[in-house]
């Protein structure tokens, strides 16, 4: 990393955490109701001729530009009958009225699908050259790599973690997928549930970070035989973070690699965040006081 990129990261800026997508499956409702909601208009109303479901609605948040895909109908027997995808608008992120309005709708119902978007303003200086020097996704591996965008994990993993730059909104953003199998596991079944993310999500599943270079070679110079053939090779990975960890495990053996791993001041900014977010959510049902009639 050039002097100027340390710069430009070291005067960093505090990311803006946000809902951005969210799938809720349910045990039954009526599209009806999600097509009258005020304050919501229809954007398509049709039959599939492909996947799982025969039907869709889509209507939007007039104020907030939020999405609403509602499918129902199902083709196949091992999904839900009912599912709803929540879309934020590029506005702002999801928030409880947007879950809340929803779940109330539907039957039996819980979260299958959670997208945390981590938003770095243009001051943080992030790049893609960055994240894949100095960020870690717990497991997720590198997928692929195209121009402007990143991807770890897979679709069919607990976790998919998609990096690119937003020109709409001129932000930085690391996406933060988590799947039906890793919220079951944790407990998340509702918006009531979102208190517990922050402790579950930093440095677990996003853990900023760099490499001390001088622990590693000190290491290889000490436990592998031919350490110059060794340092010579592992100057092909050092602008990958990951590859060089399993270069590390892989080729020369390392036993626990994370511990040459340095924090980053940005682990603070993007905890705070996302406590921040956390907060904003309820953490247990309620209701609206019902008001007096006068006589």
């Amino acid at each position: 990393m050039t002097r100027q990129e340390k710069t430009s990261i070291r005067n960093h800026s505090a990311p803006q955490v946000t809902l951005d997508r969210t799938c809720i499956s349910a045990t039954g409702s009526d599209r009806t109701v999600f097509r009258d909601q005020p304050g919501h208009r229809v954007i398509r109303s049709h039959f599939l001729r492909y996947g799982a479901y025969r039907r869709v609605l889509e209507t939007e948040n007039i104020g907030t530009g939020a999405r609403t895909l509602f499918y129902d109908m199902p083709r196949v027997p091992w999904v839900p009958k009912v599912k709803i995808v929540l879309r934020a608008g590029d506005s702002q992120g999801l928030g409880s009225s947007d879950l809340l309005g929803a779940s109330e709708l539907l039957g039996k119902s819980r979260v299958s699908l959670l997208e945390l978007a981590f938003d770095f303003p243009v001051e943080a200086g992030l790049n893609t050259r960055f994240v894949l020097e100095h960020v870690i996704f717990g497991k997720s591996r590198w997928t692929a790599r195209k121009v402007g965008i990143v991807w770890f994990g897979t679709r069919r993993s607990s976790k998919f973690v998609r990096i690119y730059q937003k020109r709409t909104i001129g932000v930085f953003r690391i996406e933060l997928e988590f799947h039906s199998s890793w919220l079951r596991q944790h407990g998340i079944r509702d918006c009531f549930d979102f208190a517990r993310i922050p402790d579950l999500v930093m440095r677990r599943h996003i853990f900023f970070c760099q490499l001390d270079w001088a622990a590693v070679i000190r290491d290889i110079r000490r436990s592998v035989p031919n350490a110059r053939l060794a340092l010579r090779n592992l100057e092909w990975e050092r602008s990958n973070l990951h590859a060089t960890l399993r270069f590390l495990r892989r080729e020369l053996h390392l036993a626990n690699t994370h511990r040459f791993l340095v924090p980053l001041a940005l682990n603070d900014l993007a905890s705070r965040a996302l406590k921040l977010w956390a907060a904003q959510w309820p953490r247990r049902p309620f209701s609206l006081p019902l008001k007096r009639q006068t006589r």
